[in-house]
């Protein structure tokens, strides 16, 4: 699966179906890339898909002239790095404690060499920056120059990286004849692995090593004390030793900045696959793979594997998938600007953005945990209110304490919910995206400012669907039990009636205002209740007058009943 493309304007572009399937990765689970780097036609793709073991990693594999990798490819095998190792287990990684949520992908790169030095480090620098092991694929003799001119390619990637942004101290491999600069510096890429193919030249893997990295005398060109010769000698001694100083010194500068990019540097001295040479030219099948090249191999696998046991770091975060399908595009555009890539700044834009998802979906949550609060609280309140009206006796006090007990079950049901969604939030965040506690702090405050919102509005519909009937149902039964208490006191004076009837209507007024408020009710809405309530008491107060006529005109036409003392006078 293509991975990496050039468009026609010769821009650097991610493909959306690999963007896809980094992001479709668990969070959870760091991936370690091991990428291949190398010249053109040279069997990049068949030590890679060798390396996977198995059916390989789906890399195509050609004979043919042209080559099989354009831009950036990226394999849809992935596997458990526990899975890797056991390809072909070696016994050097016996107890080797191997982390379960590492995972292992396989990246093949377009060969370098048939375009210029600046499109290969273009397509080499984003891979470099996210890839835990680089090989670098060489199929022939040990040429120095040519193989530092082509590593050369990575140097020139990691010029395009600010260093500081992407520290990963570690030990660094010294030079036999550089031990000036410090243990720890920051690395931008993983671990190095340059990989001979089918050696069959003179050298072992130490002088290989040295002539390939150890520093070179560099000559001085004025430096010319033999004094022997004519002036002509002299001068042709001078352009000579010139020139040695310029590629002596282009090599040194290349071995030198390799020291810094990467972790560490190992050479592989690989045998042939097949110990017959007519065999090369054949697509390779496991019947003619050689012994030799299969304990090559296994031995690359194992340090390989060793390696990939610590994640891979961008900007001090571990690699994962969906952290790639973000970051490699914002690398992307970086390089297609000439900008110098700051892998910290991209990562920051990663957590922004992946912190804002996150937010939405958790206000999102939020609103409709406020939203169930709301209708569980609005079932489990009824009884209580009912039961409230039911027994009122006119007191005030005992329909405000239903009320409170009413907004109370409210209260508990929206902070149950919202400190599961935060929990969720808060957790999400520590393990996904970032451990920050400054920034946890501020996306908390904010999420809290935002359900502030939600909770008021939760509230204020529970006050107008819920309490605030109920108010308007409490104000009547509080007029109508002080109805009942005043009728069974008659007969009074009606001043005192009116009176007490006056007292109950304004407490309620003050009261239905307070409860408007809540309920955000208009002006409009609070006079018509009050209107309401005001034309029962009117209607309340009028039949209590004329309850309390009939009992004064009933006592009055009571006939007189004769005391004990006037019966007996009479007889």
């Amino acid at each position: 699966m293509q991975w990496l493309t050039v468009d026609e304007s010769d821009q650097l572009r991610c493909v959306d179906e690999a963007k896809k399937f980094l992001s479709d990765m668990s969070r959870r689970e760091s991936l370690n890339l091991i990428a291949i780097f190398g010249s053109a036609r040279q069997g990049k793709s068949f030590i890679m898909n060798r390396l996977a073991g198995g059916d390989g990693c789906g890399f195509k594999v050609s004979n043919q002239q042209e080559p099989c990798t354009v831009g950036v490819d990226i394999a849809k095998n992935t596997m458990t790095l526990k899975s890797f190792s056991a390809i072909d287990p070696d016994e050097a990684n016996e107890n080797l404690k191997i982390p379960s949520h590492i995972k292992v992908g396989f990246v093949d790169a377009e060969g370098q060499g048939d375009r210029d030095t600046a499109y290969d480090a273009r397509i080499a620098c984003p891979i470099l920056l996210s890839a835990r092991c680089v090989l670098f694929n060489w199929r022939d003799s040990l040429q120095k120059d040519r193989i530092l001119d082509l590593l050369g390619v990575m140097c020139r990637a990691a010029n395009s990286v600010n260093n500081d942004t992407n520290k990963s101290p570690v030990k660094r491999r010294v030079s036999r004849t550089d031990s000036t600069e410090s243990d720890t510096v920051t690395k931008p890429f993983g671990h190095l692995h340059i990989v001979f193919r089918d050696w069959n030249f003179d050298g072992d893997r130490a002088s290989v090593e040295s002539q390939l990295f150890d520093l070179e005398e560099e000559y001085n060109p004025n430096k010319d004390n033999d004094g022997e010769g004519s002036e002509q000698s002299r001068g042709q001694r001078k352009s000579i030793a010139g020139a040695r100083l310029t590629n002596a010194a282009k090599r040194n500068a290349v071995r030198k900045q390799l020291v810094v990019a990467f972790e560490s540097i190992t050479v592989w001295l690989m045998p042939p696959p097949t110990e017959r040479t007519k065999d090369l030219k054949k697509i390779l099948t496991d019947d003619l793979i050689s012994e030799d090249f299969t304990e090559a191999l296994k031995s690359l696998r194992s340090c390989l594997v060793q390696q990939c046991t610590t994640p891979r770091l961008f900007a001090n975060q571990e690699v994962t998938g969906p952290r790639l399908s973000f970051l490699i595009p914002k690398v992307v555009d970086t390089l297609n600007k000439n900008e110098l890539v700051l892998p910290s700044s991209a990562y920051e834009a990663m957590v922004r953005t992946e912190l804002d998802s996150a937010s939405k979906i958790a206000k999102l949550a939020l609103r409709d945990a406020c939203n169930l609060a709301l209708e569980k609280s609005s079932t489990s309140t009824a009884d209580i209110l009912k039961t409230a009206l039911d027994q009122t006796t006119g007191r005030g006090a005992f329909l405000r304490g239903a009320r409170d007990q009413a907004s109370a079950v409210l209260d508990q049901e929206i902070n149950a919910g919202l400190t599961s969604i935060v929990d969720l939030f808060k957790a999400e965040m520590i393990s996904n995206i970032t451990e920050d506690r400054a920034i946890l702090e501020e996306e908390l405050t904010k999420l809290q400012e935002s359900s502030a919102e939600d909770v008021s509005k939760a509230k204020v519909s529970f006050n107008r669907t819920i309490l605030w009937p109920f108010s308007l149902s409490g104000a009547r039964a509080r007029l109508e039990a002080l109805c009942r208490e005043l009728t069974d006191d008659l007969p009074k004076p009606e001043e005192e009636l009116q009176k007490a009837m006056d007292e109950c209507l304004g407490a309620t007024k003050l009261t239905l205002k307070v409860d408007a408020e809540q309920a955000d009710l208009s002006n409009v809405e609070l006079e018509n209740a009050i209107s309401s309530i005001s034309d029962r008491a009117t209607l309340l107060i009028q039949e209590l007058f004329e309850t309390n006529k009939q009992i004064k005109a009933d006592k009055r036409i009571l006939p007189q009943v004769p005391s004990v003392t006037a019966c007996c006078i009479v007889s």
